[in-house]
Protein backbone atom coordinates (compact mmCIF):
# COMPACT_ATOMS: atom_id res chain seq x y z
CA UNK A 1 0.00 0.00 0.00
CA UNK A 2 1.22 3.46 -0.74
CA UNK A 3 1.37 6.26 1.89
CA UNK A 4 -1.91 8.24 1.35
CA UNK A 5 0.06 11.74 0.81
CA UNK A 6 1.73 9.32 -2.33
CA UNK A 7 -1.87 9.12 -3.43
CA UNK A 8 -2.93 11.93 -3.44
CA UNK A 9 -0.24 13.60 -5.46
CA UNK A 10 -0.46 10.59 -8.11
CA UNK A 11 -4.44 11.36 -8.07
CA UNK A 12 -3.68 15.23 -8.78
CA UNK A 13 -0.96 14.81 -11.63
CA UNK A 14 -3.61 14.67 -14.18
CA UNK A 15 -1.68 17.08 -16.22
CA UNK A 16 -2.82 20.22 -17.94
CA UNK A 17 -6.61 21.03 -18.85
CA UNK A 18 -7.63 21.96 -21.96
CA UNK A 19 -7.88 25.98 -20.90
CA UNK A 20 -4.09 25.78 -19.86
CA UNK A 21 -3.44 24.38 -23.22
CA UNK A 22 -4.95 27.10 -24.73
CA UNK A 23 -3.50 29.72 -22.54
CA UNK A 24 0.19 28.49 -23.18
CA UNK A 25 -0.80 28.05 -26.59
CA UNK A 26 -2.01 31.83 -27.36
CA UNK A 27 1.09 33.33 -25.40
CA UNK A 28 3.39 31.04 -27.63
CA UNK A 29 1.86 32.75 -30.27
CA UNK A 30 1.93 36.47 -29.25
CA UNK A 31 5.40 35.53 -28.48
CA UNK A 32 6.08 34.05 -31.90
CA UNK A 33 4.45 37.69 -33.87
CA UNK A 34 6.45 39.55 -32.08
CA UNK A 35 10.18 37.41 -31.82
CA UNK A 36 10.02 36.21 -35.26
CA UNK A 37 9.67 39.40 -37.31
CA UNK A 38 12.41 40.85 -35.14
CA UNK A 39 14.60 38.12 -35.81
CA UNK A 40 13.58 38.27 -39.66
CA UNK A 41 14.56 41.51 -39.72
CA UNK A 42 18.07 41.33 -37.85
CA UNK A 43 19.00 38.43 -40.46
CA UNK A 44 18.18 40.88 -43.40
CA UNK A 45 20.13 43.34 -41.79
CA UNK A 46 23.46 41.58 -41.20
CA UNK A 47 23.02 40.03 -44.74
CA UNK A 48 23.04 43.51 -45.87
CA UNK A 49 25.80 44.81 -44.31
CA UNK A 50 27.95 41.95 -45.31
CA UNK A 51 27.23 42.52 -48.59
CA UNK A 52 28.43 46.42 -48.08
CA UNK A 53 31.56 44.70 -46.39
CA UNK A 54 31.87 42.37 -50.17
CA UNK A 55 31.56 45.56 -52.19
CA UNK A 56 33.75 47.89 -49.59
CA UNK A 57 36.97 45.26 -49.99
CA UNK A 58 36.09 45.31 -53.72
CA UNK A 59 36.13 48.64 -54.20
CA UNK A 60 39.53 48.87 -52.35
CA UNK A 61 41.08 46.40 -54.39
CA UNK A 62 40.17 48.76 -57.16
CA UNK A 63 41.41 51.47 -55.41
CA UNK A 64 44.35 49.80 -55.01
CA UNK A 65 44.92 48.55 -58.17
CA UNK A 66 44.70 51.98 -60.28
CA UNK A 67 47.32 53.43 -57.46
CA UNK A 68 49.20 50.30 -57.78
CA UNK A 69 52.08 51.95 -60.47
CA UNK A 70 51.53 49.43 -62.80
CA UNK A 71 50.87 51.79 -66.07
CA UNK A 72 48.98 48.87 -67.84
CA UNK A 73 46.34 48.48 -64.99
CA UNK A 74 45.61 51.62 -65.18
CA UNK A 75 45.18 51.78 -68.95
CA UNK A 76 42.73 48.81 -68.39
CA UNK A 77 40.72 50.90 -66.26
CA UNK A 78 40.46 53.52 -68.49
CA UNK A 79 39.91 51.58 -71.98
CA UNK A 80 36.24 51.33 -71.16
CA UNK A 81 36.06 55.05 -71.89
CA UNK A 82 37.49 55.11 -75.35
CA UNK A 83 36.54 51.68 -76.50
CA UNK A 84 33.44 49.37 -77.43
CA UNK A 85 32.70 45.96 -78.28
CA UNK A 86 29.84 44.28 -79.97
CA UNK A 87 28.99 43.39 -76.52
CA UNK A 88 26.60 46.49 -75.60
CA UNK A 89 26.51 47.14 -72.05
CA UNK A 90 29.35 44.86 -71.53
CA UNK A 91 31.37 47.87 -72.91
CA UNK A 92 28.13 50.18 -73.40
CA UNK A 93 26.68 52.58 -71.15
CA UNK A 94 24.75 52.84 -68.00
CA UNK A 95 23.59 55.65 -65.64
CA UNK A 96 23.07 55.65 -62.14
CA UNK A 97 20.88 58.11 -60.34
CA UNK A 98 21.21 60.41 -56.92
CA UNK A 99 19.41 57.19 -54.89
CA UNK A 100 21.81 54.91 -56.07
CA UNK A 101 19.98 53.16 -58.78
CA UNK A 102 20.45 52.92 -62.46
CA UNK A 103 19.80 51.57 -65.95
CA UNK A 104 21.75 50.20 -68.54
CA UNK A 105 22.13 50.11 -72.11
CA UNK A 106 21.02 53.68 -72.05
CA UNK A 107 23.08 57.32 -71.41
CA UNK A 108 21.54 60.24 -69.08
CA UNK A 109 20.17 63.13 -71.44
CA UNK A 110 21.04 66.58 -69.99
CA UNK A 111 18.14 67.18 -68.26
CA UNK A 112 19.08 64.04 -66.15
CA UNK A 113 22.67 64.86 -65.86
CA UNK A 114 21.07 68.12 -64.67
CA UNK A 115 19.12 66.40 -61.51
CA UNK A 116 22.06 63.77 -60.24
CA UNK A 117 22.02 61.24 -63.05
CA UNK A 118 25.89 60.63 -64.41
CA UNK A 119 27.20 58.22 -66.95
CA UNK A 120 29.01 55.03 -65.95
CA UNK A 121 30.56 52.32 -67.98
CA UNK A 122 31.26 48.59 -66.75
CA UNK A 123 34.62 47.64 -66.43
CA UNK A 124 34.65 43.88 -64.66
CA UNK A 125 31.85 41.62 -63.09
CA UNK A 126 30.90 38.14 -61.57
CA UNK A 127 28.72 35.78 -60.28
CA UNK A 128 27.50 36.84 -56.98
CA UNK A 129 24.78 33.36 -57.06
CA UNK A 130 24.41 30.29 -58.12
CA UNK A 131 23.55 30.27 -62.35
CA UNK A 132 23.85 27.13 -63.90
CA UNK A 133 27.64 26.75 -61.68
CA UNK A 134 28.64 29.86 -62.83
CA UNK A 135 28.99 31.03 -59.26
CA UNK A 136 32.43 30.39 -58.68
CA UNK A 137 33.40 33.38 -61.04
CA UNK A 138 35.04 35.93 -59.25
CA UNK A 139 35.63 38.31 -61.87
CA UNK A 140 35.65 38.56 -65.92
CA UNK A 141 36.79 41.98 -67.70
CA UNK A 142 33.79 43.25 -69.40
CA UNK A 143 35.64 43.35 -72.69
CA UNK A 144 36.84 40.61 -75.08
CA UNK A 145 40.02 39.54 -75.46
CA UNK A 146 41.44 41.06 -79.15
CA UNK A 147 38.70 44.15 -78.94
CA UNK A 148 40.31 45.80 -75.55
CA UNK A 149 40.41 42.84 -73.09
CA UNK A 150 44.10 42.36 -73.19
CA UNK A 151 44.06 46.16 -71.84
CA UNK A 152 41.14 45.81 -69.77
CA UNK A 153 42.69 42.67 -68.27
CA UNK A 154 45.35 43.73 -67.00
CA UNK A 155 43.49 45.89 -64.53
CA UNK A 156 41.34 43.28 -63.41
CA UNK A 157 45.01 40.90 -63.04
CA UNK A 158 45.80 43.47 -60.65
CA UNK A 159 42.84 43.93 -58.62
CA UNK A 160 42.66 40.13 -57.84
CA UNK A 161 46.07 40.22 -56.82
CA UNK A 162 45.48 42.85 -54.68
CA UNK A 163 42.59 40.76 -53.08
CA UNK A 164 45.14 37.99 -52.82
CA UNK A 165 43.35 36.08 -55.55
CA UNK A 166 46.47 35.29 -58.00
CA UNK A 167 45.10 31.79 -58.78
CA UNK A 168 42.43 33.56 -60.77
CA UNK A 169 45.03 36.03 -62.67
CA UNK A 170 45.42 35.21 -66.28
CA UNK A 171 42.33 34.06 -66.57
CA UNK A 172 40.84 30.43 -67.23
CA UNK A 173 40.97 29.02 -70.69
CA UNK A 174 38.61 26.26 -69.84
CA UNK A 175 35.65 26.28 -72.63
CA UNK A 176 38.40 28.80 -74.59
CA UNK A 177 37.25 31.43 -72.08
CA UNK A 178 40.76 32.83 -71.72
CA UNK A 179 38.92 36.24 -70.33
CA UNK A 180 37.46 34.98 -67.32
CA UNK A 181 39.07 34.84 -63.77
CA UNK A 182 38.17 31.85 -61.70
CA UNK A 183 38.72 30.64 -58.15
CA UNK A 184 36.65 28.65 -55.48
CA UNK A 185 36.48 31.77 -53.33
CA UNK A 186 33.73 34.04 -55.55
CA UNK A 187 31.93 36.80 -54.16
CA UNK A 188 28.31 35.43 -52.55
CA UNK A 189 25.62 37.60 -52.01
CA UNK A 190 23.73 36.75 -48.71
CA UNK A 191 20.87 40.10 -49.13
CA UNK A 192 18.69 38.06 -52.33
CA UNK A 193 15.67 39.75 -52.04
CA UNK A 194 14.09 41.37 -55.43
CA UNK A 195 15.34 44.99 -55.81
CA UNK A 196 12.72 47.53 -57.72
CA UNK A 197 14.13 48.76 -61.09
CA UNK A 198 13.67 51.79 -62.78
CA UNK A 199 10.89 50.45 -65.05
CA UNK A 200 9.68 49.35 -61.94
CA UNK A 201 10.02 45.45 -62.40
CA UNK A 202 11.44 43.78 -59.60
CA UNK A 203 14.84 41.99 -60.39
CA UNK A 204 16.95 39.38 -58.25
CA UNK A 205 20.41 41.18 -58.01
CA UNK A 206 22.90 37.71 -59.34
CA UNK A 207 26.14 39.86 -60.42
CA UNK A 208 28.92 42.53 -58.67
CA UNK A 209 29.70 45.02 -61.16
CA UNK A 210 32.63 46.85 -60.99
CA UNK A 211 31.28 50.91 -62.90
CA UNK A 212 33.55 53.12 -64.08
CA UNK A 213 32.21 56.76 -63.83
CA UNK A 214 32.39 58.96 -66.97
CA UNK A 215 32.56 62.38 -65.30
CA UNK A 216 35.23 61.20 -62.49
CA UNK A 217 36.69 58.23 -63.24
CA UNK A 218 36.66 56.79 -60.01
CA UNK A 219 34.74 53.37 -59.31
CA UNK A 220 31.05 52.31 -57.92
CA UNK A 221 30.48 48.71 -56.78
CA UNK A 222 27.16 47.87 -57.84
CA UNK A 223 24.77 44.96 -58.03
CA UNK A 224 22.76 43.36 -61.08
CA UNK A 225 21.00 41.49 -63.15
CA UNK A 226 22.06 39.86 -66.42
CA UNK A 227 19.75 39.54 -69.38
CA UNK A 228 22.03 39.26 -72.16
CA UNK A 229 23.79 42.07 -71.05
CA UNK A 230 24.96 42.79 -67.18
CA UNK A 231 22.51 45.73 -65.78
CA UNK A 232 22.74 47.43 -62.93
CA UNK A 233 20.11 47.50 -60.18
CA UNK A 234 21.84 49.43 -57.56
CA UNK A 235 24.79 51.07 -55.64
CA UNK A 236 26.15 49.11 -53.12
CA UNK A 237 29.59 51.29 -52.13
CA UNK A 238 30.03 53.70 -52.17
CA UNK A 239 27.17 55.16 -50.42
CA UNK A 240 24.42 52.62 -50.41
CA UNK A 241 21.37 52.76 -52.18
CA UNK A 242 18.16 52.69 -49.86
CA UNK A 243 17.51 49.08 -50.21
CA UNK A 244 21.27 48.49 -48.63
CA UNK A 245 20.89 51.09 -46.02
CA UNK A 246 21.25 50.17 -42.65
Amino acid sequence: MFPKCVVMIMRNNRGFSLIELVIVIAIMAILASVVVPAIIRYIDKSRKAMDVQTAQVIYQACELAMTSGNDAAYEGWSVCATMFSSHGAYNGHAYGNSEGYGKGDSTADANMLANGCYNMRPVAWCRGVNVNNWQNTLFKSVIDTGRGGDEQRAFTDEMLYCMAQEEARGGNATNNRNFDGETDLGFRYKHRKGIKTLSGQYKNPECWIIYRRDDNGNPEIWVGYKSGNIQPLCRIYPDPAQDYKQ
